[in-house]
């Protein structure tokens, strides 16, 4: 399987895995100042934006990208609870986990669960019209990496997706540069806006 499908060569896409790496560390530090969310944010983007680069070149998410930031997402969410479990050095049973993972992060996943549902109820019901399999798979993960952030997190990346998105589709519109029946790939502007809720809300906030 090509896991560039083509649209990227692969020399260029290490240096591009290389450069937003080293980029989002270095604005994680700058917002958050915390080295342990700095490697996260630095392993988790880079296979989502070059993931993005082929999406907005040939229209299809590679689904290993997608997986390896899903494992990343994964570990960041569980990342404090692992942390308190292992300083208070005691074997952990189910309900301790239960209730250290509804501590960190019980009310935005809550929330999360629900929105992420609605779109999948949506893939389902519309056959994958509204939007692609790679798409609910990346909304999926990026569900996963905003939910220890905050209640609102997730939702504001989705918001401010789905008006670029708007907003770009139409520009091209009224430049005739595609039809109105045309689809445009979701997966950047996903991945844009994810990038600007995570370092813009702990400024604001």
């Amino acid at each position: 399987m090509d896991y560039f499908m083509g649209a990227i060569r692969p020399r260029n896409a290490a240096l591009l895995v290389a450069a937003s790496a080293l980029c989002i560390a270095l604005a994680s530090l700058g917002s958050v100042d915390s080295v342990p969310y700095a490697l996260f944010c630095a392993a988790f983007y880079p296979p989502l934006i070059l993931n993005a680069v082929i999406d907005g070149r040939t229209q299809l998410l590679v689904r290993r990208w997608t997986h390896i930031a899903g494992v990343v997402a994964l570990a960041h969410m569980f990342y404090p609870l692992v942390l308190q479990l292992f300083e208070s050095r005691t074997t952990p049973s189910p309900n301790a986990i239960y209730e250290g993972l509804t501590r960190c992060c019980g009310l935005s996943l809550m929330i999360n669960s629900c929105v992420l549902g609605v779109f999948t109820l949506l893939y389902l019901f519309t056959g994958g019209r509204a939007m692609g399999a790679g798409d609910l798979r990346l909304l999926w993960v990026l569900g996963i990496w905003h939910t220890p952030q905050s209640v609102q997190a997730f939702i504001l990346a989705i918001t401010f997706a789905v008006v670029g998105q708007g907003v770009f589709a139409s520009v091209l519109w009224v430049r005739k540069r595609v039809g109105r029946k045309s689809r445009l790939p979701f997966g950047p502007a996903l991945v844009i806006a994810s990038i600007i809720v995570t370092f813009a809300l702990p400024i604001i906030s």
